[in-house]
């Protein structure tokens, strides 16, 4: 029987990726209808990650990422989204909204992603983690099949976005909280050296989650501009999805057996060849299928390695999280949006495929030290 704070994780996981699938399929289109430019929405599209990246540098000695706030970021995460359908027809307007929401909704995940890793069994995360997926993809087929204006792409983010805040708020009610002495003797000045050492490693983090820029800002219009229907699109969204599920079922024995750092190398590898995919049949929805099953490696066993990776390499387990989403998430999100905003076109998977040959590179010259 799971417990309450599994059952809220899932929900929490359930209603995150149910407001991502709305942002990243329905948001980035919704914005070009209205007469934003390529480049405008892949500067949108940039500012929440570049939040995420300067997010854990605010949390210094005097500024933690404790319960109350993260309390105090779910509330106004909800208050500030509700602004957007205020400000979608102003360019500054939503660029400003953006960038407070962003704000706020940076913390939560890494704050739920570290209490979930130290709450529920490492072989049982993927379990809990694959709710989100079943969010994105109920979410992609559901809405794919709606005529959606933007009042109402704007309404079910502003839903999807409170229910996570009320999940989020139970699951934080739950956690075990630790004493002070004993979040105080994690952060130690080891974790600085260890970071300025595996500068090689977050670099590639960096370069894999730039790469995906053109994939979260534009695969939809990519493929639409090449023949697809946007319901099709859909179900290509939905099929990666299905993909992690299955990944994120069935990885606690491949990740109990096998080295996260050796698993981050073999997914990188499939994320070239996913982007070359895409990049050498554009318009194809055989290939471009294939190309979403290998989200199952390149997303979900990548990023459960990565998590675990880190969880185990540094003491401070909550800011070590914030900073995995601050730079890879956050700074490569950040030039993945505005590369890809700037460079869309034909070749604009050609050139995802080359950033993520750059993070193989980064991560085959890391050398751990102990």
């Amino acid at each position: 029987m799971p417990s309450r704070f599994a059952i809220f994780t899932s929900l929490f996981y359930f209603f995150y990726f149910w407001a991502t699938a709305v942002f990243v399929i329905f948001v980035p289109k919704t914005l070009l209808d209205l007469g934003y430019t390529t480049a405008e929405i892949g500067i949108l599209l940039s500012v929440m990650p570049l939040i995420r990246f300067i997010t854990p540098f605010l949390f210094s000695s005097k500024l933690k990422l404790t319960k109350e706030t993260f309390y105090y970021s779910l509330i106004f995460s909800t208050l500030l989204f509700a602004g957007f359908v205020f400000t979608y027809h102003s360019f500054w307007l939503l660029f400003l909204n953006t960038l407070l929401y962003g704000l706020f909704i940076t913390i939560t995940l890494p704050y739920v992603d570290s209490v979930a890793l130290k709450e529920i069994k490492k072989e049982k995360y993927g379990l809990i983690r694959l709710f989100g997926s079943i969010g994105f993809m109920g979410a992609a087929i559901a809405l794919g099949k709606m005529e959606l204006d933007k009042e109402t792409v704007f309404l079910h983010y502003l839903i999807s976005v409170a229910l996570m805040s009320v999940f989020g708020a139970l699951l934080a009610s739950k956690e075990k909280i630790e004493t002070e002495s004993e979040q105080a003797a994690k952060e130690t000045e080891g974790d600085l050296k260890r970071y300025i050492a595996d500068s090689p490693f977050w670099l590639a983090m960096i370069l894999v989650q730039l790469s995906f820029g053109a994939f979260y800002g534009f695969f939809t219009v990519f493929e639409h501009e090449n023949g697809i229907t946007l319901e099709n699109i859909t179900y290509l969204w939905s099929i990666g999805v299905l993909a992690e599920i299955f990944m994120f079922a069935f990885q606690g024995k491949l990740l109990k057996n096998i080295r996260p750092l050796f698993v981050i190398k073999l997914t990188i590898v499939s994320l070239v060849a996913r982007w070359l995919l895409l990049h050498f049949f554009e318009g194809n929805f055989f290939a471009a299928s294939i190309a979403q099953i290998t989200h199952a490696l390149n997303f979900a066993l990548f990023t459960t390695a990565a998590f675990l990776y880190i969880f185990n390499r540094y003491e401070d387990k909550k800011r070590a999280q914030m900073h995995f989403y601050g730079l890879s998430y956050g700074l490569g999100g950040f030039f993945g949006s505005i590369i890809s905003g700037a460079l869309y076109g034909p070749n604009i998977f050609l050139y995802s495929a080359l950033f993520a040959a750059f993070s193989l590179a980064a991560i085959a010259l890391y050398k751990p030290t102990r």
